[in-house]
């Protein structure tokens, strides 16, 4: 399956250039593709990815 790019791809990019990177929280509407983007961009840029999903564990949620 071929995923759309996204301005979110550019922004990850520069984000991973910056040498005084720090955690990035993205943060939008629903279901305009910010889980795939990252995943996508994880998967092609890391050995190893980790997925904290905050809405999924929701005793780790503290605005729900």
């Amino acid at each position: 399956m071929k995923l759309f790019d996204r301005n979110y791809d550019h922004y990850l990019s520069e984000w991973k250039k910056g040498i005084n990177r720090k955690p990035i929280l993205l943060a939008g509407a629903r279901q305009v593709g910010k889980t795939s983007t990252v995943k996508k961009f994880g998967h092609h840029n890391y050995k190893n990815v980790l997925e904290l999903n905050f809405m999924i564990h929701m005793q780790f949620n503290t605005i729900g």
